[in-house]
């Protein structure tokens, strides 16, 4: 394991990721354990733990790699990584033989199930803010396609280009289950926040 220096875990994810750009195995470190949760869970969305391991890894390898194309990028470091991994993790779902667009759905959903039994152990709340009602409750009363999207555009952060490349639909069918899911949402946390701030 790499000891840290505790004034370099300090150092902004941009001079970090220059660093890299030198060859810093250090630095490469540091952006590991700042964003591998991150880069994990984008993953985990999509397919099983193992998979999202292996995709974690690779990421990270060919963040080695490819760090030069962040200065060209003109964002946020985090911005472009997740988008980098977003871009991998298509990628390779698309050359991924035998994926179907119910494997994505099921993987999605499995995704959402270990999320709400984590929080529900840890005594944490995966809630609508402003709101008593869980998120996690409200969109199981959504269909399984106003599902997907609204978790895949507002967790995974997923525009809705790739949404449609990820589910094989069309790019207006994504605006209506996205449009439509979370005017549903809305409608069944309404009455909640009624009766709160009443």
């Amino acid at each position: 394991m790499i000891k840290q220096d505790p004034l370099q875990s300090e150092l902004s994810d941009e001079i970090l990721a220059a660093r890299i750009a030198q060859h810093d195995v250090a630095a490469l470190g540091m952006i590991y354990d700042r964003f591998a949760l991150q880069v994990f869970t984008l993953a985990a969305m999509l397919s099983d733990c193992v998979e999202a391991e292996r995709i974690m890894l690779q990421v990270f390898s060919s963040l080695w790699f490819e760090v030069d194309q962040f200065f060209l990028y003109g964002g946020s470091f985090q911005d472009w990584l997740l988008g980098l991994s977003r871009g991998y993790i298509l990628t390779r779902l698309e050359h991924h033989a035998g994926q179907t667009e119910q494997d994505t759905i099921d993987a999605i959903n499995r995704w959402l199930s270990e999320v709400a039994s984590q929080t529900t152990e840890a005594g944490e709340g995966f809630h609508q803010p402003g709101s008593g009602l869980p998120v996690r409750q409200a969109l199981q009363d959504l269909t399984e396609e106003q599902r997907c999207a609204i978790i895949l555009a507002h967790y995974g952060g997923y525009k809705q280009s790739e949404i449609a490349r990820l589910l094989s639909w069309s790019l207006s069918a994504v605006g209506q289950h996205l449009k439509e899911g979370l005017q549903r949402l809305r409608d069944i946390t309404k009455p909640t926040l009624v009766l709160e701030s009443g």
